[in-house]
């Protein structure tokens, strides 16, 4: 995607077909996802992946059609689109820190999500404040996405007796976010916008 002013966004995908599956073949062991992530939130799947297929021209009826999903391919329910968690991800990023600027983005898919069940969405900031490690998981605790979001520099301290996040900012001039891990009990929603950089409050 690119505008006047030059290349705004590049995007590219792997994606690997394999064929079905045969009696004996051997079913790849579950991994069990991270818990106690300071970011989360629970997504409950609805009619929304029929949407998700028509924005993306996704014709490929394991999203939508229950019936063939379940009786041709086999599978328990709906499969939710592995791009749609990735946006939900991003998403979870943007609702905890809503100023912070996304570099890149890099996910993989490691099991399909159903939407019988709610499903996590998870994240951890780095302590440097350069990136956040994103991932979801299904009902079962099992890890389904896993990926890493890298973001445009600024500073991380951490929240200790500051009093008011302008005194942070204040105190180091600008570019910082203070580090939800040291302070859990601050509202995050609130932001105090720096010099290139954000404080989360």
């Amino acid at each position: 995607i690119s505008n006047a002013r030059g290349l705004a966004l590049t995007e590219e995908h792997d994606i690997v077909y394999r064929a079905a599956p045969q009696p004996g073949d051997p079913v790849p062991a579950p991994i069990a996802a991270e818990t106690g992530a300071p970011w989360h939130r629970s997504i409950t799947p609805d009619d929304v992946l029929l949407s998700a297929s028509a924005l993306t021209f996704n014709g490929h009826r394991i999203h939508y059609d229950r019936r063939y999903v379940t009786e041709v391919e086999g599978y328990p329910g709906l499969i939710v689109h592995g791009p749609l968690i990735a946006t939900l991800l991003i998403d979870l990023l943007r609702r905890q820190c809503p100023s912070a600027r996304v570099k890149s983005f890099h996910f993989k898919a490691v099991r399909p999500t159903f939407d019988l069940h709610p499903f996590g969405l998870n994240g951890v900031p780095s302590a440097d404040g350069k990136s956040v490690r994103l991932w979801s998981n299904d009902h079962e605790g099992w890890l389904t996405l896993q990926g890493t979001a890298e973001l445009f520099e600024f500073r991380l301290v951490q929240a200790q007796d500051t009093g008011h996040p302008a005194g942070v900012l204040q105190a180091i001039h600008g570019t910082v976010c203070v580090n939800p891990l040291a302070c859990p009990d601050r509202h995050w929603g609130s932001l105090l916008q720096g010099d290139g950089g954000l404080v989360c409050y």
